[in-house]
């Protein structure tokens, strides 16, 4: 099968078959680009070049991946540009992991692309202290540390903050 820049290969039967036929041919563990049920229902498509895989299907279903914690979805339109905005996304998941730093001492983010780990490391009684974050991919892994020096709760909150978003950034960069 020939679509635009791509040729595929076109498996059909039942999808444990598929899986298995996949694991023989394809020892890299290539997963399928697209895929869909007999009744298409609903469409899978993992475009390789880009990070995110798309679904499509019933407003139910949809609903159901949106509602799983444990998937980092968000709604797309079929006019949306490839690159996505999910700014407010990742804002509000930064100021959580800020708020769980300060409050227990560390955090952890599991994303698409990798694991942001944050650990907080106060120094005295006047709200110092340092943050050191790792994020690591499948391609390697960086860290760094660096102070917080003031007094004030929200500046510390926002400077942590900061921190954390430069440690997902990185795993862009890793």
């Amino acid at each position: 099968m020939k679509l635009p820049w791509r040729d595929y290969e076109l498996f059909e039967g039942p999808l444990s078959e598929a899986i298995i036929s996949m694991a023989a041919n394809y020892p890299n563990q290539q997963t399928p680009n697209l895929w869909w049920p007999k009744d298409h229902t609903w469409c899978v498509a993992s475009e390789i070049d880009l990070p995110w895989t798309y679904v499509g299907g019933s407003t139910g279903l949809i609903t159901r991946l949106l509602d799983d914690t444990r998937l980092e979805a968000v709604v797309t339109e079929p006019d949306d540009p490839i690159w996505i905005d999910v700014k407010d996304w990742l804002t509000d998941l930064i100021e959580q992991a800020a708020g769980e730093v300060l409050s227990s001492g560390s955090a952890r983010l599991d994303l698409a692309a990798g694991t942001v780990t944050i650990q907080w490391e106060p120094h005295g009684r006047r709200g110092e202290g340092v943050v050191v974050t790792r994020s690591e991919r499948s391609g390697g892994w960086s860290g760094s540390n660096g102070p917080i020096d003031t007094r004030d709760p929200d500046e510390r909150k926002r400077l942590v903050e900061s921190r954390i978003h430069q440690a997902v950034l990185s795993l862009v960069e890793v």
